[in-house]
């Protein structure tokens, strides 16, 4: 939906998946929710997304010792949300991590 750009469906997504994270608190819905945050702010230029759902985000890529791509996902639809040093720690550990999986 992002690729398409289609606010109004993505403004659905976010409605469905914090209604799944009130009924099931689930770290997942949780991260759902933010990138689809940062993927309407991208489009609409309106505030959607916190300090605090970044922070979250953040922590969670940070502890994930082997990315799959549901990580890889979420780092990619949220780039532009990341600071520059945030940004520069990943991208340094995804390429020392593939010379180590070489």
């Amino acid at each position: 939906y992002m690729l398409s750009q289609d606010v109004p469906v993505l403004k659905r997504l976010l409605v469905a998946q914090r209604a799944k994270m009130t009924a099931n608190p689930n770290k997942f819905y949780h991260l759902n929710t933010i990138m689809i945050k940062v993927s309407l702010e991208m489009l609409t230029h309106q505030k959607w997304y916190t300090e605090d759902d970044i922070s979250y985000l953040t922590d969670y890529l940070m502890i994930i010792e082997y990315w799959e791509y549901y990580e890889l996902l979420l780092f990619i639809n949220t780039l532009d949300a990341l600071n520059h040093a945030t940004l520069m720690t990943f991208t340094h550990e995804m390429l020392r991590r593939t010379a180590f999986y070489r």
